[in-house]
Order: structure tokens, then C-alpha cells, then sequence
């Protein structure tokens, strides 16, 4: 029987790496204090909010600079959304394991512009590792040497696991490795971006002028089969439950057959299917990953959709509560075209899979 090789967390290796390298490194200003290995977590998690902010506006810039027209830039769960009318909102929203976004309008050209949008961030960060180096060997203040010093090596953390190909996650390098190879992929691209505006603006998904076509998509490319779950999430919105089950199936027998590992965002609608089918005893509601994003999920409508379902399925007394936090969330989103078709979708569930006897 062979024994299985441990798997060894990307993030946690070149993380591990880089905090002992900031340890070496700093040996060459004198010996390292107890203190300044007691305060390197907390400086790291400091310095990182200035990387992330940082690399989301070099998104904004070198976007506004070929061509892209602002959406949105959020950090961590603020996001400032400029809707149809010109107007900017200040909203609360976020997606776990995330730091920050900074969505745009794509332009009207027939070759979208991908490279330089894609790669604004870690570029920024890349050029604010120069002034850095220069304040490290100009500053006598050890304490701020000390800080520049995480901040330029958290910035490399940052510029490493966003751009480099590190299978089994989705960074901003793959996107532009992907779209530059396929020109599906640089369509359906087009149509997430095209998808958040409509979104924002209050256009319900069935209503949006997508490009993509089913038949052209292949799930074993990342951009292309988001742009397929979204095609089959459109089903659900038009009510074709049977449809959406169908396509949601057949995402996973695909994932299984070519052995992809399917992002837990994306796992959420393999778990909604097996409410709809009221297979309630399934493995996959023991999903630990799962229920942490449902529980901690806030500014998304149609998890609370997820978590009202399986609720009101297995009799819990808290159904009622979570409608209500999601009709409250309706009021609060700036995902407009979202809450329509959640709030619609909720009716449906209601009237002919929840209660279907309201009808008799």
C-alpha cells in the first residue's frame, strides 16, 4: 500500500520562506532582539493591508490606462461602487479569502486589453519594493528599517502567489496566462467584467448580453468554466431547477473525470443541488469548508437563499431569521441585478418547492 505524500499548503511554504529570510536579513544590522521575532507576525499582517492597497489601486491605474472605466475597489469588506448614474456609494461586502478587488468597465474593442490590467497589481508592488530598499539603507532608525523590511517581503509574498503559475488556486497571472492562450477565455473574461457592471447597475442575469456560448467553454480552464457555472446559474434564475441540477452535475462529473479540484465557492451550487433533490443526508453537508463560508458569508444573497433552504428542509426554527436577514441584506446590496433574481428565486422556492401545497 503506498503511502500518501503530505501535502504542503502553497501559501504556508513561500510564507515560511520569506519570514526566514526577513530573519536572516535583518541579522546584517546586529543581533535580532526577542522582540522584533515576537512583533514579526503582527508587522507582517500591518504590512500587508498598505501591500494589498497598493496592488489593488496598480489594478485601478494601469486599468484607467488602457482603456477600462472604474466599477469598484474594495478592501476587505469596504467597497466604494460607482453605479449607472455616475454616483459613488460607500457599501460593505466581501469574499473570504480575499483582501481586497478592484473591479472595471471593460471597453468596447474588439481585442480586449488583458496584460496590463492583469498585471497592475503585482507591478505596483514590484516598483514600491524600490523606494523601500532605498529608506532600508538611508534610515538609522532601526524600528522603521525593521518594517520596511516585512513590507518589502511581504510584498514579494504577495507578487508570488498572484502572479505565479501555483496549480491548484487562481491568481491574477494565471487569468492572463489563460486568456492570452485561449480566445474563449478572453471572451468569457470579457463577460465576468461585463456580468459585475450589469450587475451593479440592476440588470437580472437572464437580461445581460453575454458572448459566451456553452458549447465553446471547457471546464478544465478555469475563467472558462466560471462562465459555465454562470451559464447554469442562469437556469436557476429562470426557474428551470431540473436544468440548473443537470448542468451543475455535469460540472462535477467533469471536475471528477479530469481530477480538478472545484474552488469551494463553486462547491456551494453542488450543495444547493443536493437540497433541491433533498438528499439531505449527503456527505457534503459535513464539508467543514462549506459551512464556515455559509455561516461567515454575509453580503452574499444567494447564500442566504442556501442556508433559508436547507433550514426550512430539515425544520429548524431559525428559517424565518435568515429570510429576514436576507430581505434586510436586499436593502443594503450593491450586487442590484443579484437581489432581484434572489428575491425572485426565494418566491419561486417558496411557492413550488417548499410549500408546494400553498398551491392546492
Amino acid at each position: 500500500m503506498k503511502k500518501k505524500k503530505p501535502i504542503i499548503n502553497k501559501y504556508l511554504l513561500i510564507f515560511a520562506i520569506l519570514t526566514g529570510a526577513i530573519l536572516a536579513i535583518f541579522t546584517d544590522f546586529g543581533p535580532i532582539d526577542l522582540v522584533y521575532v515576537l512583533l514579526l507576525v503582527p508587522m507582517m499582517i500591518l504590512t500587508l493591508q498598505v501591500v494589498i492597497i497598493i496592488h489593488e489601486l496598480g489594478h485601478l491605474v494601469l486599468g484607467l490606462m488602457t482603456g477600462y472605466r472604474f466599477l469598484s475597489y474594495r478592501y476587505f469588506s469596504w467597497i466604494i461602487v460607482k453605479d449607472k448614474d455616475g454616483k459613488f456609494h460607500l457599501k460593505r461586502y466581501s469574499i473570504l479569502g480575499t483582501g481586497g478587488q478592484c473591479l472595471m468597465i471593460p471597453p468596447d474593442k474588439d481585442e480586449l486589453p488583458i496584460f496590463w490590467y492583469n498585471i497592475g497589481g503585482v507591478l505596483f508592488n514590484a516598483l514600491s519594493i524600490i523606494p523601500a530598499i532605498f529608506i532600508i539603507y538611508r534610515q538609522p532608525n532601526e524600528w522603521i528599517v525593521y518594517g520596511v523590511s516585512v513590507f518589502i517581503f511581504m510584498s514579494i509574498f504577495l507578487i508570488a502567489t498572484n502572479w505565479l503559475p501555483i496549480k491548484g488556486i487562481t491568481n491574477d497571472g494565471n487569468n492572463y496566462r489563460e486568456a492570452k492562450k485561449y480566445p474563449e477565455t478572453r471572451i468569457a473574461f470579457n463577460d465576468i467584467l461585463t456580468m459585475n457592471v450589469y450587475n451593479a447597475y440592476g440588470y437580472r442575469l437572464n437580461l445581460m448580453p453575454l458572448k459566451s456560448t456553452p458549447e465553446s467553454l471547457s471546464y478544465g480552464k478555469t475563467i472558462q468554466a466560471a462562465m459555465l457555472l454562470v451559464i447554469h446559474l442562469k437556469k436557476l434564475y429562470a426557474h428551470d431547477l431540473e436544468g440548473f441540477i443537470t448542468g451543475i452535475k455535469e460540472m462535477e462529473n467533469e471536475f471528477e473525470s479530469k481530477q480538478i479540484k472545484m474552488l469551494p465557492g463553486w462547491k456551494l451550487y453542488v450543495y444547493f443541488t443536493r437540497l433541491l433533490e433533498r438528499k439531505l443526508d449527503d456527505p457534503i453537508f459535513t464539508d467543514k469548508t462549506l459551512l464556515m463560508i455559509l455561516k461567515r458569508a454575509k453580503y452574499e444573497p444567494f447564500y442566504y437563499i442556501i442556508r433559508y433552504v436547507e433550514s426550512t428542509l430539515r425544520g429548524h426554527e431559525e428559517s424565518n431569521k435568515i429570510k429576514t436577514s436576507f430581505f434586510e441584506l436586499t436593502q443594503k446590496s450593491h450586487l442590484l441585478g443579484d437581489v432581484l433574481d434572489c428575491i425572485d428565486l426565494m418566491d419561486y422556492l417558496d411557492q413550488h418547492v417548499l410549500f408546494p401545497s400553498f398551491l392546492d
